[in-house]
């Protein structure tokens, strides 16, 4: 497959698509956004983020050393698609109600614990639960999940200077 495209000035749903291609050391912290896909990229940080109702709300292809926290990721047929991808760590993060949680092919240390995927008994598919399917290939951690979404188990902090609120003191 050929992920290298020119895309700019897009939307999805009236909200930017963030399209990243070799790019390194990116933060991108509570920004509204209709979805996101990463190209060759390193060291990105994906904070507080809320995707839906899109096809594709996070597509992460070629790529290493990416964090995704505390994000909405939610009513979409893929909330995440990885491809290709070496050590992207998802932490307490709502993956719930869309067709397929996660898709991934060809990855390397994949570390999705500590997540809500739609069930408290976890995820479906390759996972032991009802919850949104993971379809993996390659290392995947999954164990132990949220049996809440994130904000019911969890009070936010709030990052004054940034007016952010934060699911974890670490990010604030």
């Amino acid at each position: 497959m050929d992920f290298i495209q020119d895309i700019k000035n897009n939307t999805v749903n009236g909200k930017p698509l963030l399209y990243y291609q070799n790019e390194n050391n990116i933060i991108l912290n509570g920004i509204e956004t209709g979805q996101i896909i990463l190209v060759n990229c390193s060291n990105f940080w994906i904070n507080n983020i809320n995707i839906s109702n899109t096809i594709i709300a996070l597509g992460v292809m070629f790529c290493n050393n990416i964090y995704i926290y505390g994000c909405n990721i939610t009513s979409n047929t893929y909330g995440l698609l990885i491809e290709e991808t070496t050590n992207i760590n998802i932490h307490y993060s709502n993956i719930y109600d869309n067709l397929f949680g996660v898709r991934a092919y060809d990855n390397h240390n994949v570390n999705a614990i500590s997540n809500y995927w739609g069930s408290s008994d976890g995820p479906s598919g390759d996972g032991p639960g009802s919850g949104d399917e993971i379809d993996v290939h390659g290392s995947f951690s999954y164990e132990p999940w949220l049996s809440q979404p994130i904000e019911k188990l969890y009070k936010s902090v709030e990052n004054l200077n940034k007016g952010i609120s934060y699911y974890s003191i670490q990010l604030a």
